[in-house]
Order: C-alpha cells, then sequence, then structure tokens
C-alpha cells in the first residue's frame, strides 16, 4: 500500500465502497470497516491477520490476511 493512500475516501468510501485494492484483491486477503462491525468480526475470528499502521495515522481500519502472499499455487 502507498503511504500517501487515502483508502480511496472520496472516490469509493464516500459513496459507501470500500477501497479499490479491497475490491480488486483476487486472494480475499483484504478487508476494510471498523472492528466493531459484525462483517469485520467474522473475518478476524475465521483470519489471521495483521494491519498495516504509519505512526500517528489513528487505528486502521484495513486487515491483511496473514501469509497469503506466501501461498504457492499448484499446478500453475
Amino acid at each position: 500500500m502507498a503511504d500517501k493512500c487515502d483508502f480511496c475516501a472520496e472516490s469509493r468510501l464516500a459513496k459507501g465502497f470500500p477501497p479499490i485494492c479491497v475490491s480488486a484483491c483476487p486472494e480475499h486477503a483484504l478487508i476494510f470497516g471498523r472492528e466493531d462491525s459484525p462483517e469485520i468480526q467474522a473475518w478476524l475470528q475465521d483470519n489471521k491477520y495483521y494491519q498495516y499502521q504509519l505512526p500517528g495515522a489513528g487505528k486502521p481500519h484495513l486487515y491483511r490476511r496473514f501469509g497469503q502472499h506466501l501461498i504457492k499455487k499448484e499446478n500453475v
């Protein structure tokens, strides 16, 4: 994720859509939302995850499934 990323605040979040990185991820390794939402809670319980956070940026709302980028696809 780029350091200047604003999670598509004006182009997508303001219209009720998730950031494009979440929508476009072919492995469904990203989810965006408030930690207290039922959808996010279910996803967090089902996945090992981590969050990328810049100092002073506040609490992040983007969660990344741990290890998805390390999984090798068989028969590719």
